[in-house]
């Protein structure tokens, strides 16, 4: 089995619907490890919940014969003040409508107080989605995180993330049903 890593190459606020839900700052910081991150502030009491951040556009160029095994989405993140979780990590399936898959890859776990990865899925995973190579190489294919604070009232959180990449495993078509040309000398 082979493996890829990519880092994004496009971060965006998406609207989780709703009123009163946080806006991520900077989403576009979030394509590089450069300690320069996207950022979204809770304030206990006056917000409801914050947006989604997706990452999107990772330049995968997969041979279209492979067979994808599994994807392992990870981000670099961290919680200010100590309250962030997370609570949707769903794949984008690539397939040019920016459909959101049904798998949560979410565990509710708590955000580092500093810069920390986590990674989300498996080198077999494939987060209940059908994969192709197509699907993984296009521009559309990504990953989106939704957290939630436990801040109290009048107390302001910020989550922020610095870094998201994709690693994509795959099998190589194998080469024994194409015969090499050959050539015979008399």
């Amino acid at each position: 089995m082979a493996s890829i890593t990519r880092s994004c190459g496009t971060g965006a606020n998406v609207s989780a619907g709703g009123i009163g839900n946080v806006a991520w700052t900077n989403p576009g910081n979030i394509t590089s490890s450069d300690n320069s991150y996207a950022t979204a502030s809770f304030g206990g009491g006056t917000d409801s919940g914050f947006d989604y951040l997706r990452a999107t556009n990772f330049g995968f160029s997969i041979d279209s014969d492979a067979t994808i095994d599994g994807i392992e989405a990870i981000f670099e993140r961290k919680d200010a003040g100590g309250s962030v979780t997370d609570s949707n990590i769903y794949i984008i399936n690539g397939d040019g409508s920016a459909g959101v898959g049904s798998t949560n890859r979410s565990a509710g776990a708590a955000w580092p107080t500093s810069d920390t990865s986590a990674t989300f899925g498996s080198s077999s995973d494939s987060w209940g989605e059908s994969w192709t190579p197509a699907k993984v190489n296009s521009s559309n294919f990504g990953v989106q995180i939704r957290c939630s604070s436990s801040a109290g009232f009048g107390v302001t959180d910020t989550a922020s993330v610095d870094h998201v990449q994709i690693t994509v495993h795959y099998t190589e078509a194998s080469s024994a049903g194409n015969p090499a040309f050959l050539m015979f000398v008399d």
